[in-house]
């Protein structure tokens, strides 16, 4: 995960390693707050590294289809539902 160093936000995946089988779904979770003093509405920009994987990979569910909105100093897991 990164994000924008402009951008008054913790964001991380709160798992570093997973293993599934082709065709198996699988949810994972980030972690995001908004560290900042007023509410903040963003939206991500999804990505898979290396780009060869992403033809393999297709996302159901994700916080990154559209924008989220975080209060001052809230925190939340967002998930994402992929096979």
């Amino acid at each position: 995960a990164n994000q924008n160093s402009n951008l008054p936000w913790q964001f991380y995946p709160l798992t570093s390693k997973i293993s599934l089988h082709p065709g198996e779904n699988k949810k994972i979770e980030f972690y995001a707050q908004n560290n900042s003093d007023q509410p903040m509405t963003v939206q991500a920009i999804p990505s898979v590294t290396p780009g060869e994987a992403a033809q393999y990979l297709m996302k159901t569910e994700c916080f990154c289809f559209k924008q989220q909105t975080l209060g001052s100093h809230q925190g939340m897991n967002m998930p994402v539902i992929f096979h």
